[in-house]
């Protein structure tokens, strides 16, 4: 596959840049880019977002392309305008919304190389079930950052094995303080107790990630273990803030559970283990309210269209 000498230009895909996982590895990746032999540039199909200024802010252009609505195919023109003026050798797209709006986009374009990401599991419909197996035809591999998501991709999707390429998340501990195995300190300064025994989730206070299921977890964990704390530790979407972002942090399980996460210090609770009320408790870093609506998230993932 002929490409021309380097650099090598790689438009990125995605559907926002709010302040998530993905887009936090996006921005590593633009980081880390090795610019005498790639010129990246992203495509964004919504306007704004918590990360465009910082990959910006790495001397990478950033396309935004105004979102009107949740379906709005009206975004595909510019899009395939923007891509034909960057003249990409590697379109890698990134997520449902990113990997469909890109490669269709793309249709036509001759580019030479075609990469889509999945980075994670999340039941499609079955019209989005049939526009996957046809944009496979045109994707030259994928990328996944773990096995489960592969799997996925080949039992569901019926992408072959050998297109599919696992990288797992990265983190940059060069930014991190020095790691330590005595976490009494650590314990001492979160105001939990050295001794006890500590379990924490971690991850972006969003209904996506269904914290309510890890509460709900540790007030049954709390009624066999009463030396247990819990901890969740993230925060909210700041870019499009909820309507409950401000309100109390509580998260509310279902199915007989009546676990709660306040702001602080509050004892979790479950009609089933009467126990818990004295044993554990459980923390939440932020504030959040969990929305109330079951249907799919309206980010740039697999939910998005």
């Amino acid at each position: 596959m002929m490409m021309g000498d380097p650099p090598y230009r790689i438009a990125y895909v995605i559907g926002e840049l709010g302040e998530g996982g993905v887009e936090y590895q996006l921005h590593e990746l633009l980081r880390h880019l090795d610019r005498r032999r790639f010129a990246p540039g992203v495509f964004v199909l919504a306007s704004g977002g918590w990360w465009v200024e910082p990959i910006r802010a790495l001397g990478v252009p950033v396309e935004e392309i105004p979102r009107r609505g949740p379906a709005d195919l009206r975004r595909l023109a510019p899009l395939r305008a923007a891509l034909r003026r960057f003249a990409p050798h590697v379109l890698h797209t990134i997520l449902w919304s990113g990997n469909s709006y890109g490669r269709l986009a793309a249709l036509g374009l001759a580019i030479p190389v075609v990469i889509a990401a999945e980075r994670v599991v999340m039941p499609h419909r079955a019209w989005q079930v049939v526009v996957e197996r046809a944009l496979d035809r045109v994707t030259d591999a994928y990328l996944v950052n773990c096995e489960a998501v592969a799997a996925w991709k080949v039992e569901r999707e019926r992408v072959a094995r050998e297109k599919i390429e696992v990288i797992p998340n990265g983190i940059d501990l060069g930014r991190l303080p020095p790691f330590s195995l005595d976490r009494r300190a650590a314990r001492l300064a979160a105001g939990l107790q050295r001794d006890r025994r500590l379990v924490a989730g971690v991850g972006r206070l969003d209904a996506q990630k269904d914290f309510p299921t890890f509460l709900r977890a540790a007030a049954m964990i709390a009624a066999e273990f009463p030396d247990v704390d819990f901890l969740v530790v993230g925060s909210a979407r700041r870019s499009r803030p909820s309507p409950g972002a401000s309100g109390s942090a509580r998260a509310s399980g279902s199915a007989g559970s009546g676990t709660t996460c306040p702001g602080c210090s509050r004892r979790p609770t479950s009609s089933r283990s009467p126990r818990s009320t004295r044993a554990s408790r459980t923390w939440c870093s932020k504030r959040w309210r969990p929305a109330r609506s079951r249907s799919r998230p309206t980010s740039g993932g697999a939910g998005s269209w």
